[in-house]
């Protein structure tokens, strides 16, 4: 069974190089945009949190940030 994070993904396009890894590794994720110069996220939660976890952390400018965030009425 896979396991969702609630999650946030946010990549710095000023930093990212467009080298495409994320996109390579993660396609349910990531994409690179239409002039193919910067990643770009897609809206999708098909991706497992283990494979974008390894494109987070296979980045080699690290300009992508995964985050968890709360649900509503959630509590620490």
């Amino acid at each position: 069974m896979e396991c969702h994070l609630d999650r946030e993904i946010d990549i710095d396009r000023f930093r990212c190089k467009g080298c495409g890894a994320c996109a390579e590794v993660c396609p349910d994720a990531f994409r690179m945009d239409e002039d193919g110069q910067k990643a770009e996220i897609i809206d999708s939660n098909e991706a497992p949190d283990e494979v974008i976890q390894m494109a987070v952390a296979m980045c080699p400018t690290q300009c992508i940030e995964l985050r968890s965030v709360k649900r509503e009425g959630e509590t620490e």
